[in-house]
């Protein structure tokens, strides 16, 4: 490809460094060569100034600032409560609280959570929960008892809080016990109910922790908090 028109010249059907050395011989007004870093092509043209391709120079970039951002970022960032944008809810939650919002009214009314569970097709434990003043629509996993990770959710916790991410903290496991203790969807699945977790708090506390923060970081559409903390981050920095 011609790096100042972007144009293909040739496509070469091997990945033999013999082959290609043969056929970039035929062009003896090369300056450069753009290529990514197999060990194997650094041979070519020793003579020519060699650079990275832009998908490697871009995940050069991305490493050198994940890293960064883990090694100076604290846990969490702070907001005021008073700038804060509010979270847009989706619209199975938009209508989950136009009832309870209903459920309420009716409720503070006649005072009768059974006529009020009656009108609703709900039952009176649902009520109940909707009349308590904790609840929030954003909907909550319930764990199903001990499974083979619970004896290590202490350990990975304090992992998970300081920036390791899921591949990460599976190595660890491995390395220190030296076994496969769980399986790495198991990990998983409990990283992802810990960021829904930490969402719903987000909500109430007005923070977001260092994970959540490199996962929206690299977010080309954030919503309007994941943006508002981005600017946060940025402004202190």
């Amino acid at each position: 490809m011609n790096l100042e028109t972007h144009k293909i010249i040739d496509i070469i059907d091997s990945r033999d460094p013999k082959i290609i050395q043969a056929y970039l011989n035929q062009f003896s007004n090369l300056e450069l060569i753009s290529r990514d870093r197999g060990h194997q092509y650094s041979v070519l043209c020793p003579s020519l100034i060699h650079v990275a391709d832009r998908f490697h120079l871009i995940m050069n970039l991305t490493t050198i600032i994940i890293n960064y951002v883990r090694n100076q970022m604290k846990l969490t960032i702070d907001a005021s409560t008073t700038d804060i944008p509010n979270i847009e809810l989706n619209t199975g939650q938009k209508t989950k609280q136009l009832l309870v919002n209903d459920v309420r009214t009716d409720y503070a009314k006649c005072k009768n959570m059974a006529l009020v569970a009656q009108k609703y097709n709900l039952s009176w434990i649902t009520v109940r929960k909707y009349l308590s003043p904790n609840f929030d629509v954003v909907s909550k996993r319930r764990t199903t008892g001990d499974t083979k990770i619970t004896p290590y959710i202490n350990e990975i916790d304090i992992y998970y809080k300081s920036g390791k991410m899921c591949t990460e903290i599976y190595q660890m496991i491995i390395k220190k016990y030296g076994f496969t203790p769980f399986a790495y969807r198991t990990l998983c699945d409990y990283i992802k109910k810990t960021y829904k977790k930490e969402a719903i708090k987000l909500r109430k506390s007005k923070q977001m922790n260092k994970p959540n923060f490199i996962k929206y970081l690299f977010n080309w559409h954030p919503d309007l908090q994941q943006e508002f903390f981005l600017k946060k981050y940025f402004q202190v920095i």
